[in-house]
């Protein structure tokens, strides 16, 4: 029975459409220099993040767009929405962004682009096929213990969330009034 399973596998063809894997580079050397970066929420938590010496601040879309002025000289990165529903501007972002959907790294491919864990790379192909659609480092998915981390071999510099509040779901609509509205 196991062998008539395998055999049928292998019969699987190949779908048209289906990406070629990616080819996984030598892993480089990394600069091992820790950067230390702040998403923050409101106006005075980037202030707060910028007097207490964080070298990145992570800023939501939604903020930067409400005082541009305020958050560019500040060099802050924008954080793109997990779920875009066409209410982004991709004409007024920084040259800095970090990418929380895969559709951002085409979007914004003429900026840095740092991938966001919400991007779900835990491996080693996720890792290449990020860095060749233009990511210039890459937060690691949160489930990746740091055993893990260490063991992954990276094309791209690598991030690691080590502190803060992390969503468990994202979703376009709340699923609780969906069930009940239905």
């Amino acid at each position: 029975a196991l062998e008539l399973l395998a055999d049928r596998i292998r019969k699987i063809p190949v779908r048209e459409n289906q990406l070629p894997m990616p080819v996984v580079s030598q892993k480089q050397p990394l600069d091992k220099k820790a950067v230390f970066s702040a998403e923050v929420m409101t106006a005075e938590q980037a202030k707060a993040a910028v007097d207490a010496g964080f070298e990145r601040l992570l800023v939501p879309y939604q903020l930067y767009a409400t005082d541009k002025e305020y958050f560019d000289s500040l060099d802050a990165v924008v954080v793109l929405p997990n779920i875009d529903r066409g209410n982004v501007n991709y004409d007024i972002l920084p040259d800095r962004i970090y990418a929380s959907n895969i559709s951002h790294l085409r979007l914004t491919a003429d900026r840095t682009v740092f991938a966001n864990f919400t991007l779900n790379a835990f491996n080693t192909r996720t890792l290449e096929f990020l860095k060749n659609s233009g990511a210039k480092t890459v937060c690691i998915s949160p489930e990746v213990n740091l055993s893990g981390f260490n063991h992954l071999d990276s094309p791209v510099p690598r991030e690691l969330i080590v502190y803060g509040r992390i969503p468990v779901m994202t979703v376009q609509n709340c699923v609780v009034k969906s069930a009940l509205d239905g």
